[in-house]
């Protein structure tokens, strides 16, 4: 169908079978494809309302989490409080704790100055000792020496009557008295003699135990050996110390006010 323009009279062109039959066809796949169009929308809406019910479910969870969070944050806000009171008397501890430390190391100072002064006390009063021990040493040596060599002076005599009258009795012994005139002694105090010319002195053992032999002036230096009672050795005197000669090696002359060492004269017994 045509409309005229101008108020013209509308002509009907004739329409043919063909043409209605595949319009209607057209109209029917038009219907078709909008009905199936329309169940598509239906399937969305209804997986729409599906994913909106689980979006409010999801929604009542986490109005519900943040109730529940909203409680613990106040649990956690208490503790956090708590937390903080502790922290504070933990700091007031600590300051404690640091002044008491520095009380102990000015405690610990001062026990150091004392250790020192008391350490210098002591040495003081050993010096003094050796020196009051050297000073009754040099006071007592001559009166000792007086008396020890007159002992030995009587030893002498009574060894020389002695070999006399074995000499009488057994005139063959005469080689033997030789002997023992020569005797390793004999050159011991020979060399003895020539060692006080060099302010060397013989001292013998006095102590019972014997007297130990260190490898410095010190009593709590290592002991080379020891030196038994009766023996005599070499040296020379260093306050209240005799430096050996002839071997390494310090000994005390006296502890505590015992004497150890005596200084002694030892003579020569003259060869016939």
């Amino acid at each position: 169908t045509r409309l005229s323009t101008g108020g013209e009279v509308l002509q009907h062109s004739p329409v043919g079978k063909e043409d209605r039959a595949a319009q209607l066809e057209a109209t029917l796949a038009e219907c078709d494809q909008v009905k199936a169009e329309l169940a598509a929308t239906k399937a969305q809406l209804s997986e729409t309302t599906t994913k909106l019910d689980f979006a409010r479910k999801e929604l009542d969870a986490m109005q519900e989490s943040l109730d529940s969070t909203s409680e613990a944050q106040e649990v956690a806000v208490q503790h956090a409080h708590l937390v903080s009171a502790q922290l504070d008397s933990m700091t007031v501890q600590l300051e404690e704790i640091k002044e008491a430390h520095e009380d102990a190391k000015q405690a610990a100072a001062k026990a150091v100055e004392d250790t020192v002064k008391l350490r210098a006390e002591v040495q003081a009063a050993r010096d003094s000792q050796a020196r009051a021990e050297d000073a009754w040493w040099t006071a007592t040596e001559p009166k000792l020496d007086k008396q020890i060599g007159a002992l030995q002076m009587q030893v002498e005599t009574l060894r020389a009557e002695f070999l006399a009258s074995q000499l009488v009795k057994n005139p063959g012994d005469a080689m033997t008295a030789a002997v023992m005139k020569d005797s390793p002694l004999d050159h011991e105090r020979t060399a003895a003699g020539k060692a006080d010319a060099d302010r060397v002195f013989a001292w013998g053992v006095f102590y019972e135990n014997g007297v130990n032999v260190r490898c410095a002036k010190d009593p709590a230096a290592a002991i080379l050996g020891c030196k038994g009672a009766g023996m005599v050795v070499y040296g020379r005197q260093d306050l209240s110390w005799v430096a050996l000669v002839g071997e390494p090696g310090f000994m005390k002359i006296s502890n505590e006010g015992i004497p150890l060492l005596r200084k002694v004269t030892v003579y020569v017994t003259p060869c016939s």
